[in-house]
């Protein structure tokens, strides 16, 4: 074995593999006085083989690295070292650990590997560095927990709760009509333990079990427990069989990233490195400042990767408006007034229209129903407060107002009126988010009526509450074929997500504005603070690129009394078909050769229309519009 010390290279961390030598490099501040270097053991185990010293000297301000030739790196695990204290690499790529979930980390090394070539990768993986190259307009995402997707035994999936288990579910994810899938954090995150302090007093000097994963972690490497391989380096090859999966099927991938007390230069080569070793198409970080997201915004290597995060301005924030619209802004804006106007509350017209045409040219939104730190889509329908007993914490934890309606009882019932109600309030809260211009965000679990049993918090609960149950009652089943059926009309007309903000102007003279509002009255959008019904009207002509134009009549009715609309002239040879109704109460609520509507449309109680202008079949059908009020 040769040891070679060199004057490191600031940009490098961890461990770089050369053809003939590995480079230790470790970033500390270290007195004079304490010694520092590399432990090296025999693989698998805590067993040392040798302890090499980094030099005084040389070094670059507090970065030291030492250079080893080793026959069979494979047979060895490393650790550096700083006086007595032993430190696992925080930039260790692949770490050596039993991989078993909810387990403490007694020992924790990480594991020297031989690089693959490109080649080789990209035979094993064709897909992985073919970005499937979606517009974020057109983006369709899902956000899921890795575990939690697939964990149930009701997925009927062989490596339950694992990147495989995903894989196993693409077809699954085709089906609804998803083009992106968002991980939840899925590096190798501590979930114990979680010790309780001041601000937690009820739970001081127990341990709690970090199910979502927002913790310190080593943020380079993907979650061993998380593989179904358990073999050195087995998380790192089914991550990338995972994404070159998921890109086969056209689908993109985003991550998810909350970093704990990490430099600006760390975060920088963690999403770097992950964009160019795994191939992920966007990035959604939680917990950032404007400074930091400013850094990842004009990154060169990050220039073609997706940023997301909440609240997310591109102005605002002080960044230069991107040639490419890759920015996108999670907006909790959207969720509040939805919930508000889904469940019948006053004064919420104004903000809904805003809502449904909020689409900034410059960062996009992503508008979603549910996250994880809010009920279910199932049960903000179900429950008129939150039930987080189960968390040991009195029910003090999680938001304290999810603007939710039980629909007449609380929980589970069986009474068939409140079913059937509640199956009508998901099909509207639907309709707003999947007919509204932003991009939309379907919580794991919600097309099919997920329930979390009334927990808005169930951050550490690794069991039947928060995994997805894969039950295909009638309920779920209308839900998902809803939910599919929406997401393919929503794809088909490109006049529902459009790269840019609409105007609510004619500016093109096509007959119609671009968008525009309307209440009982045709051209007339009656704002009171006691109006809980609109309705909106898109003209398919400003979708200049789309083959298919039709124009799209949205009608909102959240009012627990039936409501009138008067429904503007179509265009000149066309009409106007009802294509769904949410008071259907049927398997396919969609009509492909829906009945006729002329002037005016009647809208059942908390009931979402939409009609489409498709040309008639009967020539001599002419169109005239109606004066437009001002």
């Amino acid at each position: 074995m040769n040891i070679e010390y060199k004057t490191p290279n600031p940009l490098i961390r961890g461990v770089l593999k050369t053809e003939d030598a590995y480079t230790f490099t470790m970033e500390a501040e270290v007195p004079d006085d304490v010694e520092s270097g590399v432990i090296l053991y025999k693989k698998g185990s805590s067993e040392e083989v040798l302890r090499i010293p980094f030099k005084k000297g040389i070094t670059v301000g507090n970065v030291m690295s030492v250079s080893l030739t080793l026959n069979n790196g494979d047979n060895y695990d490393y650790n550096y070292y700083i006086g007595d204290k032993v430190v696992t690499d925080s930039y260790a790529k692949v770490i050596n650990f039993s991989g078993k979930w909810g387990s403490k980390r007694e020992f924790t090394s990480a594991a020297l590997l031989e690089n693959e070539t490109l080649e080789e990768e990209k035979e094993k993986y064709p897909y992985l560095h073919k970005n499937p190259g979606i517009l974020l307009s057109d983006n369709i995402i899902y956000r899921l927990h890795v575990r939690g997707f697939t964990k149930s035994a009701t997925s009927k999936v062989k490596n339950k709760g694992t990147f495989l288990g995903v894989v196993s579910k693409i077809d699954y994810l085709k089906e609804l009509g998803i083009n992106m899938v968002e991980l939840m954090p899925s590096y190798d995150f501590f979930e114990m333990p979680v010790k309780r302090d001041d601000h937690m007093p009820m739970m001081v000097g127990t341990d709690i079990l970090n199910y979502w994963g927002y913790t310190d972690a080593y943020y380079f490497a993907p979650k061993a427990s998380f593989a179904s391989d358990k073999k050195r380096g087995g998380a790192n090859r089914e991550f990338k069989y995972m994404v070159s999966k998921l890109h086969e099927a056209g689908i993109e991938v985003c991550m998810e990233f909350m970093f704990m007390e990490k430099s600006a230069e760390y975060r920088m080569k963690c999403l770097r490195y992950w964009v160019m070793e795994y191939g992920i198409d966007a990035i959604h970080l939680t917990g950032v400042s404007d400074d930091f997201l400013k850094l990842v915004k004009e990154d060169a290597l990050l220039g073609k990767t997706k940023i997301m995060a909440m609240n997310l301005n591109a102005e605002g924030n002080g960044f230069d408006v991107p040639k490419v619209r890759r920015l996108a802004s999670y907006n909790d804006g959207f969720l509040k007034g939805a919930r508000h106007f889904l469940k019948g509350d006053e004064d919420q017209i104004s903000s809904m229209c805003y809502n449904v045409r909020n689409n900034p040219n410059n960062c996009a939104n992503i508008n979603f129903l549910s996250n994880n730190g809010q009920m279910t889509l199932y049960d903000t329908v179900s429950f008129d407060r939150k039930y987080n007993e189960a968390n040991g914490e009195g029910n003090n934890d999680g938001a304290v107002n999810d603007f939710s309606w039980n629909c007449g009882c609380e929980g589970a019932t069986r009474k068939r009126k409140i079913l059937d109600l509640r199956k009508k309030q998901i099909k509207n809260a639907l309709s707003m988010l999947l007919l509204s211009q932003g991009v939309p965000l379907i919580m794991s679990g919600d097309e099919r009526a997920n329930t979390q049993n009334g927990n808005n918090n169930p951050y550490c609960q690794d069991n039947e509450i928060s995994y997805i149950k894969w039950t295909t009652s009638s309920f779920e089943k209308e839900i998902f074929e809803f939910t599919k059926a929406l997401i393919a009309f929503r794809k088909n007309n490109t006049i529902l997500h459009m790269p840019t903000e609409m105007r609510n102007m004619d500016y093109l003279s096509k007959g119609f504005p671009d968008m525009s509002f309307h209440g009982s009255n045709a051209w007339y959008l009656d704002s009171g603070y006691f109006n809980r019904h609109f309705s909106l009207m898109l003209c398919g002509e400003y979708a200049v690129d789309s083959i298919k134009r039709d124009d799209i009549f949205v009608a909102f009715n959240m009012h627990w009394e039936e409501q009138s609309f008067d429904v503007p002239m179509p265009r000149p040879g066309r009409v106007w078909k009802k294509y769904v109704d949410t008071s259907v109460n049927a398997i396919d609520s969609f009509a492909e050769d829906g009945e006729l509507v002329d002037r005016s449309l009647v809208v059942t109680p908390r009931t979402t229309v939409v009609l489409i202008g498709v040309e008639s079949e009967d020539k001599k059908t002419t169109g005239k519009h109606t004066k437009r009020k001002k």
